[in-house]
């Protein structure tokens, strides 16, 4: 009997550390991919990156979200806990 993996969501920006933990995460559980563009300079090659990412493992499950009303006091925001 096969024994069904456990989903993760991975987020990948594109870049090598995000590589290397969807290399990692593949290799335990059932990947889906999370990307979000939020009007960064790179984003154009940061898309290519993750889907080039997501076509090389086969990853099926994707989501790119669109940030588009962002504003400045909420990047300067500090960090939070949550319970």
């Amino acid at each position: 009997m096969e024994t069904k993996k456990k989903i993760a969501i991975c987020l990948v920006s594109g870049g090598l550390d995000s590589a290397v933990c969807l290399a990692e995460a593949v290799q335990q559980y059932d990947v889906a991919v999370l990307h979000i563009n939020y009007g960064q300079r790179t984003e154009a090659r940061e898309l290519q990156a993750f889907t080039d990412l997501a076509d090389h493992y086969g990853i099926a499950r994707r989501l790119v979200a669109v940030e588009t009303d962002h504003d400045e006091e909420v990047v300067r925001a500090p960090a939070r806990e949550f319970d």
